[in-house]
């Protein structure tokens, strides 16, 4: 073995790519990726691995070896991997002998899990000059005294403020001058 690519992914000295066969760990680009990878240094740096072919299975579709991998002190590298969590038994066309999945599957306690949950963003805080260009979240009424208001109607500042719309601005939608006390063209401040 001479460099690691990723968790079940690596090099050896013939310039040859293998990817061992039964295993699936996180790419390097997710949240478990980098873990994966550095598992699989941990076993492999420097060791004189033993691949063992599936008859009749050679390369997968981007040329690289599929192998089973012996490491000395460890054992099987497929089924050291798949007991981590970055790691899982591979889902698609599983070129790796049916009774080498099913002891894989009978060692994978937790599957894989690559990405952590991300936290729900913050409720946004709404500004007034995005609230200006919003739709207005209030009933139609066509007998609005304001000046310029449009459809927007709200019957009191209680429900403007309800309805998440004050304050309210002179021209815009639900704006009332009975709703501006002061009259400085700002209702429901």
């Amino acid at each position: 073995m001479t460099s690691v690519t990723d968790g079940d992914t690596f090099d050896i000295a013939s310039g040859e790519t293998v990817r061992v066969l039964g295993i699936d760990s996180c790419e390097a680009g997710t949240d478990a990726g980098p873990e994966a990878t550095s598992d699989a240094r941990a076993v492999l740096a420097g060791a004189q691995v033993t691949l063992r072919a599936e008859p009749g299975v050679d390369r997968d579709r981007y040329g690289r070896l599929l192998r089973y991998v012996d490491v000395p002190g460890t054992g099987d590298f497929g089924e050291h991997m798949v007991t981590r969590k970055h790691t899982g038994v591979y889902q698609g066309r599983n070129d790796a002998a049916q009774e080498y999945v099913t002891r894989l599957r009978s060692l994978d306690q937790d599957g894989r899990t690559c990405d952590q949950p991300k936290p729900a963003p913050a409720p946004a805080v709404a500004d007034v000059d995005a609230r200006r260009d919003a739709p207005p979240a209030a009933s139609s009424r066509d007998d609005d005294d304001s000046s310029g208001g449009g459809s927007a109607y709200y019957p009191n500042c209680k429900a403007a403020k309800a309805a998440g719309a004050a304050p309210l601005y002179r021209g815009e939608p639900g704006y009332r001058s009975k709703m501006d006390g002061d009259d400085d063209g700002v209702a429901c401040e």
